[in-house]
């Protein structure tokens, strides 16, 4: 399993048993996909007991909000044997969000101005602005960081038995680690040629790299392409022809918008996403 939905899932399964902590739901499984989708933020699939979670270029509060959303459809599946979008799923959805919050894993401030989804707007209908903070004495795993070694795959036989394991997304390998031991990691990773460490609190951190992928008859657009940073590739990954590529953190797609539509506009020209 993907090292970014490893942790996801160790963190929507640790509120779900703080929020129900008499009942001992099923593990719910996290599936990040790696196309954005016009049709839907989130599905759950009451049979594989599974979230799957797409369009990870909106922000990371929007993307939490919406496995919150499906944990829900999870707790209200395994506390009544349906699930739906009636009124009995809110408070579910509530509690939720509440523990989440509480713990410190995200604010409500970041989530309630979500425009591209009903779900919030209902939650203040029937319970108005969520007012609780976070609590000190509630904070997910208390005195850890996440860290990160990008450009380390070089080392992976070195890092793997240190518990590092790789996040595909952010092209990085992770862990968790002792605030207390994190000043002597950052200084073993520092050693080690290439790598570039990096430490956060946010254990919902969803660094993720996409790649901006374009193909095809691109002759004409190369000074566009050029003005952006793309690099161009005789052979293209994963593939056999060559053509134009650039990493971004998915946050940032949103400022290609523009540049991607006239690119996909331009005969001849395939532009593809990807993450």
């Amino acid at each position: 399993m993907d090292a970014l939905e490893f942790r996801m899932e160790k963190i929507i399964n640790h509120i779900i048993s703080t929020t129900y902590p008499d009942k001992h739901f099923a593990r719910l499984h996290v599936v990040f996909l790696r196309k954005d989708t016009k049709s839907f933020h989130g599905t759950y699939d009451p049979k594989k007991q599974l979230a799957r979670i797409g369009n990870l270029s909106r922000s990371p509060a929007h993307i939490i909000a919406t496995l919150l959303h499906e944990a829900a459809h999870h707790c209200e599946l395994l506390l009544s044997g349906q699930t739906g979008h009636q009124r009995s799923f809110y408070p579910i959805y509530h509690d939720l969000m509440v523990s989440a919050i509480r713990m410190g894993l995200l604010s409500y401030e970041a989530v309630k101005d979500v425009s591209d989804s009903a779900s919030i707007r209902q939650l203040e209908r029937y319970f108005g602005p969520i007012t609780e903070t976070a609590d000190p004495t509630f904070r997910y795993l208390p005195g850890k960081a996440l860290l990160y070694a990008f450009n380390g795959f070089s080392h992976k036989d070195t890092l793997k038995p240190r518990g590092y394991h790789y996040n595909s997304r952010a092209k990085a390998w992770e862990r968790d680690i002792d605030r207390s031991a994190l000043k002597d990691e950052l200084s073993f990773l520092r050693s080690l040629p290439g790598i570039i460490p990096y430490a956060t609190d946010d254990f919902l951190d969803l660094t993720v790299l996409a790649s901006i992928v374009v193909s095809g008859d691109t002759y004409s657009k190369k000074d566009i392409l050029r003005s952006l940073n793309f690099s161009y590739r005789k052979k293209l990954p994963g593939t056999d022809h060559s053509g134009w590529i650039k990493y971004v953190r998915s946050e940032e797609i949103p400022d290609y918008k523009n540049a991607i539509q006239i690119l996909q506009g331009t005969p001849g020209i395939l532009v593809k996403v990807r993450y």
